[in-house]
């Protein structure tokens, strides 16, 4: 299905037209409900979204930002001797922490940390991750490579066709679902009686996608396997 054929069949549903919602403001519903679908099959099918990324901080850049399609980081690899060639690097693990519930400070935290055992925390979809000032690793070039769980570029036009995950195309079977929750909120809008059928509709009908999903063997889907590279992991 189209962006536009998700419209009509949401219109359908509501029976309502365009002149009271307008293709650009049901346009931006079904971004919003494909983000929805796209984080719940995240969370049972990570494997729908795996992507690794390589990033080279500055020397002191405790904080990295992201990348943008990141909807979830999965693990974080560090390697504090990435000017050596590439079978001379040695790349850590990095442990995750909770900086809010430590005990110790980010400064103690940074002191502590050693290349061995990196440890990062995610705040406002930065990255931040110890040891990686120069007065605790030296001079150093650092490599950061991250395993994500990565949505799907957005639909930019009405003949788009939105993506619940780059790697199963099967989900396209599912597109009918963001239809369910932008008519909920049309209906909602409209203060019709009528809107929480759709949330439940749309709750029943996620919920038997994602029951689907969980059972289905992605080896006869893709042979492109995110994770399963033989790189430290």
């Amino acid at each position: 299905m189209t962006v536009s054929d998700i419209i009509q069949y949401a219109r359908t549903l509501t029976k309502t037209t365009s002149y009271q919602f307008s293709d650009d403001e049901l346009f931006n519903l079904v971004k919003i409900w494909l983000h929805k679908l796209q984080r719940e099959v995240a969370q049972a099918r990570a494997d729908f979204f795996g992507v690794k990324s390589y990033t080279s901080p500055a020397l002191d850049q405790e904080d990295i930002p992201l990348p943008d399609d990141c909807i979830e980081l999965k693990a974080v690899e560090v390697c504090y001797n990435a000017d050596k060639d590439v079978d001379e690097q040695k790349w850590y693990k990095a442990e995750e922490i909770d900086i809010s519930q430590s005990s110790q400070t980010w400064d103690d935290i940074q002191k502590n940390a050693t290349i061995e055992h990196p440890v990062y925390d995610v705040l406002d979809n930065r990255l931040w991750i110890a040891p990686i000032r120069q007065s605790v690793i030296g001079d150093k070039t650092v490599k950061i490579r991250l395993w994500y769980i990565s949505r799907p570029a957005d639909p930019v036009n009405l003949t788009d066709s939105p993506l619940i995950s780059d790697i199963n195309k099967n989900l396209l079977d599912y597109q009918p679902i963001i239809a369910l929750g932008v008519a909920y909120d049309i209906l909602s809008s409209l203060g019709s009686p009528r809107a929480p059928e759709f949330a439940q509709r749309y709750e029943i009908d996620a919920s038997k996608m994602l029951k689907e999903i969980k059972q289905q063997n992605l080896e006869a889907i893709t042979a492109d396997l995110p994770y399963l590279t033989g790189e430290n992991f």
